[in-house]
């Protein structure tokens, strides 16, 4: 885990991709993309078939382990609009114990179209003491958490080079990793993720039960 500041706030980085709030007892996570291998096996495309099943699995285990009371979903939760209907018995049963177990605010995000899930609370973005929760950053934000990106490092270690999901931060925005197990993952000197940030951002790396903190530019 890492503890930064933000908005006045202390916030938590967790090595899973999760942020934690402690204060609020809220947790958040990015772009799970539920259901993706059965939206591509319908095009013929086959990937891991059991991906929601241990996205669902591991989020659990993790919303568990910190103790929150809320959980904010920040978009892009399903791969497509219609991905909540194909869950299978053993994914949906993790699903509901989700949703019975925390408040649930579901951020809609471009991939989950309109579609809100039962026992959720659906939102275009959320507000909360000043910090703005959005699926996908925009511009001129003053304090504001998103996803969307799916924001990926490399980084050289012991003369090999390793590429890992992380955590971006300056003073104005945090965009999340992507949680979901079928997720790729974009640069984060890519040129949109870049725009967003000023020069001296901070990178924020998951490894095993630990979150390495290096500057931007030092990648």
């Amino acid at each position: 885990m890492k503890t930064i500041q933000f908005a006045g706030k202390s916030l938590i980085l967790d090595a899973s991709g999760v942020l934690l709030w402690p204060e609020r007892e809220i947790a958040v996570v990015a772009d799970l993309h539920l259901e993706k291998a059965t939206y591509f096996a319908q095009q013929g495309q086959l990937l891991p078939p059991q991906e929601s099943r241990e996205t669902l699995s591991k989020l659990r285990a993790t919303l568990d382990r910190v103790g929150c009371r809320s959980l904010i979903l920040l978009g892009d939760s399903f791969h497509d609009a219609e991905g909540f209907d194909r869950l299978n018995s053993h994914a949906r049963q993790l699903w509901e114990q989700i949703c019975k177990t925390y408040a649930v605010t579901f951020v809609v995000g471009n991939h989950d179209g309109l579609f809100v899930p039962p026992n959720t609370q659906g939102a275009d973005c959320l507000e909360l003491e000043g910090i703005t929760f959005r699926h996908q950053a925009i511009k001129g934000a003053l304090a504001e958490i998103s996803g969307h990106y799916h924001p990926k490092a490399s980084l050289k270690l012991r003369g090999s080079r390793i590429t890992r999901p992380c955590f971006i931060a300056d003073t104005k925005r945090i965009i999340l990793p992507a949680f979901g197990t079928l997720t790729g993952g974009m640069d984060v000197h890519s040129r949109e993720i870049a725009a967003l940030f000023s020069t001296d951002y901070t990178v924020h790396l998951l490894g095993e039960g630990k979150v390495y903190s290096v500057p931007a530019r030092s990648i």
